[in-house]
């Protein structure tokens, strides 16, 4: 990639770098040290001439082509100078904030990253990124920059500084206030700094509805989550939707951790922005905490609504779950049914477990379909087709279900562990609520359901029973 000198070239780079880095005699115009410069770009393409051109430019306020410059100098070799490109995007990141003010400009993130990656980064050039930055800070380039800057620098109070005011222009309101009470007391800042940060999380304390330290985190956690998505209106897209993803995922974990009602009341605070920036994740978790406390229809409505909004196999799958938690079990079955055949997103462990709830679905809609001809406590065979055979039933095994309320319910169906032969007899005692059948001798306590059972098919292809 290094161009071949000739020796005519060579005297010519080598007076070039001994200058100042704009490469000209001082005592020129501006015109003429920007033509001396443009010519021995054009003369010699490397990155060291186009980045004394982006120079000169700069001065010169002639952005457009100074970003030019300043991108042909990345594409280029660098001679005699292992920092240059690193100073080249350091100079990009100024050139980009004088060509978008106070916006958004496409590749930021990129290119911090790159100089994140770049072996010469430290403190110092964080801070000057996040300095230059600071302006946008709800771009996710200013929380790259201040986040590594706190990783190489955990207890600098300009670090803490800069992170904490990305927090904020993100709405994170309690992890701005846990920011700044990390700066040291003993830290020496400039009063207008101190002033600054002072400002700074009186705001984000007002933000959480609380004028005046002392406060526990618990207690901050609390009120974040109640004043995360407030003043949405006022607030740029990009910040918004950072709020909504940030508060979905609280949700998630509440969620898991079974604080169920605080999970509820986050969703019903982030409803109308979530249904604007992720209507199908927000779907998902208000179906979850809805059918974690146990309003099944409410569930089923949510879960039906997922799936109108183009729902893959996974809003499939908790589709039929909620059908049959409102005890809909062949349509259950009608919609799951796709999501273990060939060709399902879901994964092969995910197709497996939710194959052996789709046997439960089988046997629970197979008693609701004959629920008007079964007795209070009824009794049927699997034939050999079943797939209930994924819950390890076999062909003479035999199902038995308790009482009307219990039809359809997967919970109360027992497998008799006891293998029938031609002309056997067993008697079994069923416990409501237990897991499996005892096998007993003698008339168990009055509140014990008896029966006896003969099998009656020695080839185990079904098993009739009387009782």
């Amino acid at each position: 990639g290094v161009p071949v000198l000739s020796w005519f070239q060579l005297p010519f780079m080598v007076d070039h770098l001994k200058h100042s880095i704009t490469g000209t005699a001082g005592g020129e115009s501006p015109v003429q040290r920007l033509n001396a410069v443009r010519s021995r770009a054009k003369a010699l393409p490397i990155a060291n001439f186009h980045y004394s051109l982006a120079l000169e430019l700069s001065e010169q306020n002639r952005w457009e082509e100074a970003d030019r410059a300043l991108r042909a100098a990345l594409d280029a070799p660098a001679l005699m100078d292992h920092t240059l490109h690193l100073r080249v995007r350091l100079n990009l990141v100024y050139v980009q904030r004088m060509l978008y003010p106070n916006r958004t400009w496409p590749g930021a993130t990129r290119l911090v990253e790159e100089i994140i990656k770049d072996p010469a980064f430290d403190a110092s050039v964080a801070r000057y990124v996040s300095n230059n930055l600071s302006w946008c800070a709800h771009m996710p380039a200013y929380r790259h920059v201040t986040q590594a800057w706190l990783d190489l620098e955990p207890t600098s109070p300009q670090a803490l500084d800069a992170y904490a005011y990305m927090l904020y222009k993100a709405g994170d309101y309690g992890g701005v206030v846990l920011t700044i009470d990390r700066i040291r007391p003993e830290a020496q800042l400039p009063a207008p700094q101190l002033d600054r940060i002072r400002g700074l999380r009186t705001k984000a304390v007002t933000h959480l509805g609380m004028i005046g330290p002392p406060f526990e985190a618990r207690r901050l956690e609390e009120l974040t989550e109640m004043n995360w998505i407030q003043d949405v209106g006022k607030l740029p897209k990009s910040v918004v939707a950072t709020r909504v993803s940030a508060a979905l995922d609280v949700v998630r974990n509440l969620r898991m951790t079974r604080q169920l009602s605080r999970a509820s009341r986050l969703l019903k605070l982030v409803a109308k922005p979530a249904q604007q920036f992720e209507p199908r994740r927000w779907c998902r978790e208000q179906y979850a905490c809805l059918r974690d406390l146990g309003r099944t229809v409410e569930a089923l409505q949510v879960a039906v609504e997922a799936m109108r909004k183009g729902g893959n196999d996974a809003d499939r799958r908790e589709l039929s779950r909620a059908l049959a938690n409102c005890g809909l079990y062949g349509k259950a079955l009608r919609i799951g049914r796709p999501c273990v055949e060939s060709g399902s997103t879901l994964s092969a462990s995910q197709r497996e477990s939710f194959r052996s709830s789709l046997a439960h679905l089988e046997l629970a809609a197979h008693a609701q379909r004959h629920a008007s001809t079964l007795p209070a406590t009824m009794v049927w065979s699997i034939p050999r087709d079943s797939p209930a055979f994924a819950l390890g039933f076999r062909p003479g095994d035999v199902v038995v279900a308790v009482g009307k309320e219990a039809v359809g319910d997967p919970a109360s169906y027992f497998r008799i562990r006891a293998r029938l032969g031609e002309g056997a007899e067993a008697m079994f005692r069923l416990r409501r609520g237990a897991r499996e059948l005892d096998p007993v001798k003698t008339q168990g306590p009055i509140n014990m359901q008896v029966f006896k059972l003969r099998a009656v098919d020695p080839k185990g292809d079904a098993v009739d029973v009387t009782f």
